[in-house]
Formats: structure tokens, sequence, C-alpha cells
């Protein structure tokens, strides 16, 4: 599969990335992307290395995708997520290896430091159907979560109004212009159109903009519905059931490594995404 695509919608496979290593040992990054003020990196830490944060003059925000993080003697497994002024995330490092996704906000707020882990966390009813959200940090420009899709869920055909990024974790999403596996990155930029569904069942990180208002807290509150606020419905209409009864499915809490194998096994031929098709 190649990188990347540009088109109406930028994919990126973590699996094809050059990487660059950065002056730490054994630590590498890719730039997804930057708009000011969010640059978003993927970094893969070796076996025993640490990762100086402290010289960015910003406020990061760190997924776990694969290994472990630890952070001032903490360990932190995949589906944590960490937030705060880049000063106060020390002595980050990994004994076994990790790969992260990592987003630098310049000027980004004061908020207290937040450390979730996901497996810790209730899901929330989602926006949809077969839709289960977990909110990770809500301000007044934008939304993170986690979207966890059961097999067979969809979500309306919707127009975006502004950035929109996933990166898919585990399972498979689909919509018209393409199926994505584990480790594959997708930005939608604004006024672009799509219908996204899932036929296996799948996890996200979703990064949407958010409608004006006060910062909330992404522990203790439930998600504010962002896509009945952000996102226009084509048809106008309101949400409504979508492809019929869905199936139960336990959630595989699994690396994007392995959820990536299982995905090739269940796949005729390799994935490749060119020109807003799968071939």
């Amino acid at each position: 599969m190649e990188a990347f695509e540009l088109g109406p919608r930028e994919v990126v496979d973590l699996a094809s990335i050059p990487w660059l290593a950065l002056a730490e040992v054994g630590v590498q990054q890719f730039e997804l992307a930057h708009q000011d003020p969010v640059t978003t990196w993927v970094l893969r830490c070796s076996p025993g290395s640490e990762l100086d944060l402290d010289q960015f003059e910003a406020c990061s925000e760190i997924l776990v995708l694969e290994g472990d993080l630890r952070e001032s003697g903490s360990d932190y497994p995949v589906g944590s997520f960490l937030r705060g002024p880049s000063s106060s995330l020390q002595g980050c490092g990994s004994r076994e290896g990790c790969v992260l996704l990592l987003r630098q906000v310049a000027g980004g707020d004061e908020s207290e430091p937040l450390r979730l882990q996901a497996s810790a966390v209730a899901w929330q009813k989602g926006p949809a159907l077969g839709l289960q959200v977990i909110p990770l940090h809500t301000t007044d420009a934008e939304e993170l979560s986690l979207l966890r899709w059961q097999p067979g869920s969809s979500y309306e055909p919707h127009r975006h109004a502004d950035w929109e990024e996933i990166l898919v974790l585990e399972g498979v999403l689909q919509d018209e212009h393409g199926t994505y596996g584990p480790g594959t990155w997708l930005r939608y930029p604004p006024g672009s159109e799509h219908h996204p569904w899932s036929d296996l069942g799948c996890t996200i990180w979703l990064r949407t903009a958010a409608p004006t208002r006060q910062p909330s807290s992404p522990a203790t509150q439930s998600l504010p519905s962002p896509s009945r606020n952000l996102i226009t419905p084509l048809s106008g209409q309101p949400w409504h059931e979508h492809r019929g009864v869905l199936q139960h499915r336990p959630r595989r809490k699994t690396a994007i490594g392995m959820a990536r194998e299982e995905f090739a096994e269940t796949s005729s031929s390799p994935l490749t995404v060119q020109n807003g098709s799968t071939r």
C-alpha cells in the first residue's frame, strides 16, 4: 500500500511511512499534518528509549497505539491518552517499545494535565445506533474522542464543516471512497462529504471541530453529541436507525499490528488505496 494519497481526503498508511530519526536515540517520527496551531506526529520508540517533550513550548496530547509508554514512573498501555503542557510530561520513555500518536498545540489551553486509560472508562452512547464513544478532550476549538462501531453499524451521510481526522485503531472502517484497515490515518477537508460504515466493526480515534462553548471535562461529562452540532446531514433528516438490527461482538483489545494481521487474514488481497478507491 502506498503511504500517501491526496485528493478529496488525505490517507496515510502508518505501516508504509518513511520514518525520520530524532536526536533522541531510538526515537523516530513522521509528521502527519500541520495546520496552525496544531502539528500531528506519529512516533516510534525503541525499547529502552527516552522521549524529551519538554523542549516544545506547546500542549502535548499522546495516544498510545502500540506497546506501552512510561511517564513519571507510571506505565500507560495501548489506548491510554495523556494531555497537558509539554513541561508536565516528564520522564517519558518505553521499556518494551511503543508507537504513539502525538499532537502538539501551540499556545494550548492551560487545563489540568489529563491521564486516561480507555480500558478503565465506560463507553457511552454514541451519536448513532451501534456507535459508542469515550470523550478524550473538548475545547472551544475541537473535540477528541474514541468511537467504537458495532458490526454492521452506519453513520448518516454528512458534510464536514471543518477538518475531520480519523485513525483506525482496530477493525475496518469503510465509506464510498474506500476501505480502511488498522493503522490508516485519514483527514477530510472542510466541505468534503462521505457516508461511513463498518461491516466488521471497528474502533477509531476521531478529531472534529467543536461549536463555540466553554471547555468541559472529558473524564466526568458525557459527549455532547458533537456530530449533531457539527455535521450537516445531506438528507436534512434527523438521526435514525440504519442497516437494521446489529449483532453483538465482544471488543478485542489489540494493538494496531495484531489487528492488521487479523484484517489481512480476512482480505482476499492486500489493501491498496489509490485515487479514492480500493485495490
